[in-house]
């Protein structure tokens, strides 16, 4: 058995199954939503008020991106949108639209498009990732602690460092992995 893998009983996912969103905002009571559009709509009428506040302030999963808060409402509801996956819309006849990405300036430019590109894996109700993408990621964890397969990581240090920022269940094991071959 792997390190980090916790045995389930049964299949967090089932084919079939209706996927549930859960509020992941610091001491939110609030159970699981069946729609992303309702669990977006609780966080900005239940956490982002604007008739009570006088700072807003971003408390998803711990973020820190407004430390001291921002009078700016709209600028945190902008910042908010970004941790919701983005889906492009439906046209009535079945057809997709073609959503548009915006393109960085440069390949360092600034974000790099990553908020553009951010990958979700599945993940269980607690955001552990869950199947291949874990177990790869442990594989690779547990792979980096070696000084002798050192030398394969070296190649693919950029991509693993892009990975880190664009896929959200696996960041923390992906920083144990770059953590890892630095120390070593």
């Amino acid at each position: 058995m792997i390190q980090g893998i916790k045995r389930r009983r049964f299949p967090e996912e089932l084919p079939g199954t209706v996927p549930t969103y859960r509020c992941r905002w610091t001491d939110c009571e609030n159970d699981t939503f069946q729609i992303d559009t309702d669990l977006y709509n609780h966080v900005l009428n239940d956490h982002i008020n604007k008739e009570q506040e006088i700072t807003y302030e971003c408390h998803w999963m711990d973020c820190k991106r407004f430390p001291y808060g921002s009078p700016n409402h709209l600028a945190v509801i902008a910042h908010v949108k970004t941790h919701f996956p983005v889906e492009p819309e439906i046209e009535p006849e079945g057809k997709r639209r073609k959503v548009k990405t915006a393109k960085p300036v440069n390949k360092y430019g600034k974000n790099s498009g990553i908020i553009n590109h951010r990958i979700y894996v599945s993940s269980d109700m607690n955001g552990d990732a869950l199947g291949i993408p874990l177990t790869a990621s442990l594989i690779l964890r547990n792979l980096s602690i070696s000084r002798k397969n050192l030398h394969y990581f070296a190649a693919y240090e950029q991509e693993l460092t892009e990975m880190l920022a664009n896929c959200v269940g696996l960041s923390k094991h992906l920083a144990e992995t770059l953590s890892n071959l630095r120390s070593v």
